[in-house]
C-alpha cells in the first residue's frame, strides 16, 4: 500500500484547522450574543443538528442563563442567606456547647 501526500495538502493545513475549530465559520456569527461572546439561540435563525457539539453547547448554555436567572432572583438569594444564617447558628450553638464541655472536663 502505497500513501502519497502532495505539498499542497499540507502547506495550508494549520490554517485549514484553524477554519474547522472557528465555530462562525460554519455557523456565522449569529449564533453568538455579541456582549458576552457566548452562544445564543435568540439572533439565531437556523436550527442546529441535535448531538452534534455545537447544539449540545448551546442546550448547556441556555442551562447555565436559566440558572444563573434562578440564583439572581432576590428571593432565592433571601432563602439561601436564611439558610446560611442557620447553619451559622448552629455552628456557634455547636461550638459554645463543645467549649462549655471542655472547661468542665478540664476541672480537677
Amino acid at each position: 500500500m502505497e500513501i502519497i501526500v502532495y505539498a499542497s495538502e499540507v502547506r495550508d493545513l494549520d490554517e485549514m484547522i484553524d477554519k474547522k475549530l472557528d465555530v462562525s465559520e460554519e455557523f456565522g456569527t449569529g449564533l453568538f450574543d455579541m456582549e458576552t461572546n457566548r452562544i445564543s439561540l435568540e439572533n439565531y435563525n437556523y436550527g442546529l443538528e441535535p448531538f452534534t457539539y455545537i447544539s449540545i453547547i448551546a442546550d448547556m448554555q441556555e442551562q447555565i442563563n436559566e440558572m444563573r436567572a434562578i440564583i439572581t432572583d432576590d428571593e432565592v438569594q433571601g432563602v439561601l442567606q436564611a439558610q446560611l444564617n442557620e447553619q451559622h447558628d448552629k455552628i456557634n450553638d455547636l461550638n459554645s456547647r463543645l467549649y462549655n464541655l471542655e472547661k468542665s472536663n478540664a476541672k480537677p
